[in-house]
């Protein structure tokens, strides 16, 4: 349709009996025969996944919003009182700068500098040399 348009629109200036198209028919025109192009909007709907409000439901979260907390574990007990200690700064553990090191520097961690130091060719596990 936009062809035959700027075709009708080229030839009306040099032939008099033609019709003429003016410039917004023909930008009408082209975007008219753009539009099926242009993809259609998804439709959005609501998961099926998602539980839907229910007198129950709603019951059941303000039960759990409202109920007092479980038993602490002995892990979490333990953990509350070295962060307790560490606060009022009488922890005689490890300090967590010796915790880190300690973490970094166990069994199966090493480093490319000792690997390096052994002897160990890289190229001969790693996928990414460039030798």
């Amino acid at each position: 349709m936009s062809a035959v348009l700027a075709v009708i629109s080229a030839v009306a200036w040099s032939a008099s009996n033609l019709p003429v198209v003016a410039r917004r028919e023909l930008i009408i025109a082209g975007l008219s025969s753009i539009a099926p192009l242009i993809p259609a909007p998804a439709i959005a709907q609501k998961s099926k996944l998602t539980p839907r409000n229910s007198k129950d439901a709603t019951a059941a979260a303000k039960a759990y919003q409202l109920s007092k907390p479980s038993e602490e574990s002995e892990a979490f007990q333990a953990a509350e009182r070295m962060r307790q200690e560490k606060l009022a700064g009488t922890f005689k553990g490890e300090s967590d700068l010796d915790l880190k090191n300690r973490l970094l520097s166990g069994p199966g961690v090493r480093t490319y500098a000792d690997a390096l130091a052994k002897g160990e060719d890289t190229c001969a596990t790693s996928f990414g040399c460039r030798k």
